[in-house]
């Protein structure tokens, strides 16, 4: 029963992951359709459409193989494990491949030759009706989720403090890690490590995200992909979406994960250990839809508002900037003092990472990164 539980949650995280990556276009400003640049009145050539589709059968083809392949191999759940990472790696060749359709109609055909090209300053709402000010200043801005973090903790503080209350019936060995058929395959002697292993991950987890939501709402993110006043005014909206998204994916998280800390060291919850490990993945795999949802809202309030809205740079262009975007994703611009920008491809923010603060992340990230691979073999 666990192993078909497991499998069945695999498949449903394929399926919904290829539906996720297929939307991403959906969700990038019009001036980078799959992270390259193009002047606005070209976000809808045929190219670009006829690339946008490229990519989208790519990961539909990735997803009817990965769906084989677990049928086909359903008594091992590695298989199944094996599918996703299929579906992960046809949406980097089908990004990689599409996109440079574009690039290469945008270098043949001109398309920035004449363009004139003007940068603004700031979002004002100066000379506009009053009821279209109100309604671009009624629109949602970064916000950190507070409440959701506060709940986040509490829910962790009481899995801690079920876990510590019951201490006597935690045997002298616990179980730290489970296989592909969700029984134990690992065992520590009882500590506070071992036991609230999950506990300081979860509270790492929480730590980070929090911060980044108060980063987005403090810190100055500059726009890179459309510096127009209308595209400034849909970045604010799209990071308002990034934050709440995050809040509710905190919130998720904690009630999850400190619901398998429990029934992880608790004898007398161990049964509920794959109902854990199915919420943690709908869990998952719920906010990221929720993320995908809120966003999608808040576009469609930003449209409304702007769609009938004239600014002093309507008819002005912004500068083609790929060369400082490696990969179409990672922006690195040496003589741009902008230590945030709007992600290329995605939601939320990155650094640009020719800054030193950009550097030291990219730092921390690949140690961490080798670190984890490493830590199996020299542990």
């Amino acid at each position: 029963m666990n192993e078909l539980l497991l499998q069945t949650m695999m498949l449903l995280s394929i399926t919904i992951m290829a539906a996720l990556l297929a939307m991403l276009p959906v969700l990038q400003s019009q001036a980078v359709p799959l992270g390259v640049r193009v002047p606005t009145n070209y976000s809808d050539h045929a190219v670009v459409l006829k690339a946008i589709r490229g990519y989208r059968l790519v990961l539909l083809a990735s997803w009817l193989i990965a769906l084989a392949l677990s049928i086909l191999f359903w008594d091992n759940p590695l298989a199944v494990a094996f599918a996703s990472i299929i579906v992960a790696a046809s949406s980097v060749f089908g990004y990689v491949w599409s996109r440079r359709q574009i690039i290469a109609a945008k270098k043949a055909e001109g398309w920035f030759q004449g363009a004139t090209f003007s940068i603004s300053g700031h979002i004002s709402s100066e000379g506009l009706p009053a009821e279209t000010a109100e309604g671009i200043a009624a629109l949602p801005t970064p916000r950190t989720p507070w409440i959701s973090i506060i709940s986040s903790l509490g829910v962790v503080a009481a899995a801690v403090i079920t876990v510590a209350a019951r201490w006597s019936e935690i045997p002298a060995t616990v179980a730290t890690h489970w296989g592909p058929k969700l029984q134990p395959d690992t065992w520590e002697p009882k500590s506070i490590m071992s036991v609230f292993f999950t506990t300081f991950v979860l509270v790492a987890l929480v730590i980070l995200l929090s911060g980044l939501t108060v980063l987005i709402t403090r810190a100055h993110v500059h726009s890179r992909s459309d510096r127009s006043t209308k595209g400034q005014i849909k970045l604010k909206v799209q990071l308002a979406a990034a934050n709440t998204g995050m809040g509710l994916l905190v919130l998720i998280l904690s009630t999850t994960m400190a619901f398998s800390q429990v029934v992880s060291v608790l004898p007398a919850y161990h049964h509920l250990v794959p109902l854990a490990f199915t919420l943690m993945i709908l869990g998952s795999l719920g906010s990221i839809i929720a993320l995908l949802s809120i966003t999608l809202s808040y576009q469609s309030k930003a449209d409304e508002v702007l769609r009938n809205v004239r600014f002093g740079d309507e008819d002005k262009e912004n500068p083609d900037n790929d060369k400082y975007v490696k990969f179409g994703m990672f922006y690195y611009n040496p003589d741009d003092p902008a230590v945030l920008v709007e992600k290329r491809y995605g939601t939320g923010v990155d650094f640009n990472y020719a800054t030193w603060q950009g550097k030291t992340f990219l730092t921390v990230i690949i140690t961490v990164l080798a670190f984890a691979i490493a830590a199996p073999f020299i542990l």
